[in-house]
């Protein structure tokens, strides 16, 4: 398979199973090359590594949990494949420059003030 092909089955293999336990080994192994080969590929094709673009799924996931239902933090934290719900607020933070909570609290706001305006 040429690389961008390989990547692609990789990403949506990430997309389907986010929620699971993904490891670069456990990634390697399914789609049958090493991890080493695997993290170089796919940071060559996307410009993030695997782990980093698992992370990003996880966090886009987790903003519509946030914003759609009243889903627990540490529930959503689950929901989205990581168990340390301590962990998942920090990476959401991280990456978003906030955490669950205020994304959820601003959101809220928003739809109420659009509500108003209406």
């Amino acid at each position: 398979l040429p690389d961008s092909e390989w990547v692609d089955i990789i990403t949506a293999y990430i997309d389907q199973n986010f929620a699971e336990k993904l490891t670069l080994e456990s990634l390697a192994m399914i789609c049958h090359g090493s991890p080493y080969h695997m993290h170089r590929t796919f940071k060559k094709i996307k410009g993030l590594t695997p782990i980093e673009y698992i992370q990003q799924v996880r966090v886009h996931a987790a903003k519509k949990y946030l914003i759609e239902t009243n889903k627990a933090i540490g529930d959503i934290a689950l929901c989205v494949g990581m168990a340390n719900a301590p962990y998942f607020i920090t990476l959401f933070k991280k990456k978003t420059g906030e955490t669950p909570a205020q994304f959820r609290q601003m959101r809220k706001m928003e739809e109420m003030n659009d509500g108003n305006k209406k």
